[in-house]
């Protein structure tokens, strides 16, 4: 497995620490992040589309 690039380094760990039932990410990017604190924690995800409209961006839900 590689490591995450080095701007995630802190959302890891934020995540790891945290340790959340429910983690709710606004304003997204991208159509998925493959994170190593993300994968071992949350079996349940969902990704909205941020591709609807040009600009705007999406939310990811992580559930347990």
């Amino acid at each position: 497995m590689t490591s995450p690039p080095p701007r995630h380094t802190g959302f890891s760990r934020y995540v790891e620490a945290e340790d959340a039932d429910i983690l709710i990410v606004t304003e997204t990017k991208t159509p998925e992040i493959k994170l190593a604190a993300l994968d071992d924690r949350y079996e349940y995800r969902f990704w909205g589309d941020h591709t609807v409209k040009k600009g705007q961006a999406g939310t990811a839900i992580f559930s347990k």
